[in-house]
């Protein structure tokens, strides 16, 4: 049973490809649950801090007692508001590591499973940029920023009801500043996610030229062009730096404009419960606690403001992510793949080949291709670069399909068995070895990784290893 995510479909548009996150978010309810409750309660405790401040106001200066009762009652909302905001604190952030780890997980392990010709069509450098930078952005987005959206949205809600509450006649002069605060939002949200989607492009072409440059270090030092390749970086920088300074000055105005729309209308508002006061139509402590209502709706929406830009940033990265997981494989098993004789004679037939590179259709690197390599017969390919000598490999640990013609082992056509069985029956020793960030062991136990270590043993004396590993 397969656990993973279904693949996110196409053409979701602006925020809509940040709901291909709810997956991996529905994984971990407990944390989703705990987070919602701290959520609900840091809320009513901020909401509640006007009316203990009105009645202050109001009542708390008749009397010893009643200060008392008024600022210890102050404290406790204050204490309940501390701990419910730490609590979700911690859950969100704890939930958006789990998340993005559960992402990044997939979106490896489905980049190490698509076929050669999608590696061939993409760098290796973009595609460490979306595992990583893309990645960091949506660990903010679900440990912050969603965070911040969703208490500020219930805190306007929760807010404009108490305005209503306090003062009805006052909270529909407020509800003006609504639709202008979400008027710069609405106008600038194309421009900024298309800033935002730039911006993480340009991002990940630095990131890809500095992993082609590093991978390649000795040819660049061979070549004395530090001081090259330190330049082509650092103009790639300065275009990332040119493109989010759109970005950031887009964001900037949209979230200026909404405050002082927002602000604005409170002012105009609070003016006018002034003149209640003084034509005693309204107390003081009643104004007071419009007054903290209307700060903490209008703190809320600018709040909104700021995350929604961000949220724009992040549905960027995502839709770059979301790409990828679309993707599927060209070079797949078949429904039902034909076992494979048990041991291999290891028989290799070519049989009029006819095969192009996706990138080159019209250069077939194999035109009429025909080799017979008989059980237990030493072949060697020899030709100029070019000539479809990697190709002749490839196509026979089928990282491509031939366009025309066949390739058999054992008299059986490889596109009818599963590449995975066919490929642990293959030897491969390359010209230029890789070598992973780990041990002598590991590494030469990486063609099978069940093998003791004394057939380890035997394999690094057959390759003569076993002096300089010791």
């Amino acid at each position: 049973m397969n656990d993973s995510p279904p693949a996110p479909r196409r053409s979701l548009g602006q925020l809509g490809s940040l709901r291909t996150l709810w997956p991996f978010v529905r994984r971990h309810r407990g944390l989703l649950a705990a987070w919602l409750a701290a959520l609900a309660i840091s809320s009513a405790a901020t909401l509640s801090l006007p009316t203990a401040v009105r009645q202050m106001i109001d009542h708390g200066f008749s009397g010893g007692g009643q200060i008392n009762q008024a600022f210890a009652l102050l404290f406790v909302v204050a204490v309940v508001l501390a701990i419910a905001t730490a609590a979700r604190f911690f859950f969100v952030s704890l939930l958006g590591e789990k998340v993005v780890s559960d992402l990044r997980r997939q979106l490896y392990v489905h980049l190490i499973g698509l076929d050669a010709g999608f590696h061939d069509r993409n760098r290796s450098g973009e595609l460490v940029s979306r595992l990583s930078a893309d990645s960091e952005l949506l660990r903010s987005v679900i440990g912050s920023t969603i965070s911040v959206a969703l208490r500020s949205g219930v805190t306007v809600i929760g807010s404009l009801s108490m305005l209503f509450v306090t003062s009805p006649r006052l909270a529909a002069f407020a509800l003006i500043g609504i639709p202008l605060a979400v008027l710069p939002i609405v106008l600038g949200a194309r421009r900024l996610q298309k800033a935002s989607r730039a911006s993480q492009d340009r991002i990940a072409d630095a990131n890809t030229l500095a992993a082609e440059t590093l991978g390649a270090v000795r040819t660049v030092q061979a070549h004395a062009r530090e001081t090259y390749e330190g330049g082509r970086f650092g103009a790639a920088l300065d275009v990332s730096v040119r493109t989010a300074r759109r970005r950031i000055g887009t964001q900037a105005w949209v979230t200026a404009a909404a405050i002082v729309l927002v602000f604005g209308a409170i002012v105009l508002v609070l003016w006018s419960g002034a003149h209640d006061v003084i034509d005693g139509r309204m107390t003081p402590g009643t104004l007071g606690q419009f007054v903290l209502y209307a700060l903490i709706g209008g703190g809320s929406v600018g709040a909104l403001a700021e995350v929604w830009n961000e949220l724009q940033r992040a549905a960027g990265g995502m839709g770059r992510i979301s790409e990828l997981l679309q993707e599927q494989p060209g070079v797949t098993a078949p429904a039902q793949p034909l076992p494979l004789p048990v041991p291999l004679s290891g028989e290799i037939r070519f049989d009029n080949v006819v095969f192009h590179y996706p990138q080159h259709p019209g250069l077939p690197a194999l035109d009429g291709f025909d080799l017979h390599v008989r059980p237990g017969e030493t072949v060697a390919l020899v030709g100029p670069s070019g000539a479809g000598k990697s190709t002749v490999l490839s196509m026979l640990l089928r990282f491509h399909d031939p366009q025309a013609g066949a390739v058999s082992v054992d008299g059986i056509d490889v596109r009818t068995v599963d590449p995975a069985r066919l490929r642990e029956q293959i030897a491969l020793v390359p010209q230029q070895p890789a070598l992973f960030a780990a041990s002598a062991a590991d590494n030469i136990r990486y063609g099978r990784l069940q093998a003791s270590d004394a057939e380890l043993e035997a394999a690094a004396r057959a390759a003569e290893a076993d002096d300089f590993i010791r």
